[in-house]
């Protein structure tokens, strides 16, 4: 199976400035993730390193996909964990949201956590992976939601913070997915990233194609 990929971010603006927040990370081996802070803007960078570095051990040191996300996501709490123990500020609240996903042969597995969001897009069905009831709670309050999607060729997968999948954003995505066949992963992110660049909201986003 060939993938076809594409991540993006848009900044965030914090009083007159605009500053990096989410993280979107393509990786070896048919892998991806998106990751979004919780906490003050200033320790956004320390939160996105220590998981992000923490998820890329995991990976390369896991070799069974359908094991990778949930060692993945185990890894990532332990180190934003890790990371609050060493805060001179011990009342202060940091964490971060997941999604993870490794694509295997027809199917795709994935960790979800809290407010980051994962769909499928078959033909024009878009369907959310995650149960919708889902309470939006970051890694360090409650275990991720692990499933194993079937993942076809021609398949879309979509992993985003709520930002990425706005009305205008998801109104973007029908427009270009009616166009047919020859949308691109890069066209697809430009598109549905637009609104959050445009709000200075924030937002991350990867796609996935399956070729």
């Amino acid at each position: 199976m060939t993938i076809d990929a594409a991540m993006g971010t848009a900044k965030v603006r914090v009083r007159t400035a605009l500053l990096p927040r989410d993280l979107g990370a393509l990786m070896p081996n048919e892998a991806a993730f998106v990751l979004s802070p919780v906490g003050p803007p200033r320790l956004w960078g320390m939160v996105t390193n220590a998981a992000s570095e923490a998820i890329h051990r995991a990976h390369e040191n896991q070799p069974n996909n359908s094991t990778k996300p949930s060692r993945c996501a185990e890894f990532a709490t332990r180190a934003v964990t890790h990371l609050r123990s060493r805060l001179i500020e011990p009342n202060l609240t940091i964490d971060a949201h997941l999604a993870f996903a490794v694509v295997a042969p027809r199917v795709v597995h994935l960790a979800l956590s809290g407010g980051v969001r994962a769909y499928r897009v078959r033909s024009t069905n878009v369907e959310r992976l995650q149960p919708r009831a889902e309470e939006v709670r970051p890694l360090g309050l409650s275990a991720p939601h692990f499933a194993t999607e079937s993942f076809e060729r021609g398949d879309w997968l979509l992993l985003g913070t709520p930002e990425a999948f706005s009305l205008r954003a998801v109104s973007a995505l029908q427009s270009l997915l009616g166009r047919g066949p020859d949308t691109s992963p890069s066209q697809l992110r430009d598109s549905m990233l637009a609104p959050a660049h445009e709000t200075q909201q924030g937002g991350a986003l990867v796609v996935l194609r399956s070729l």
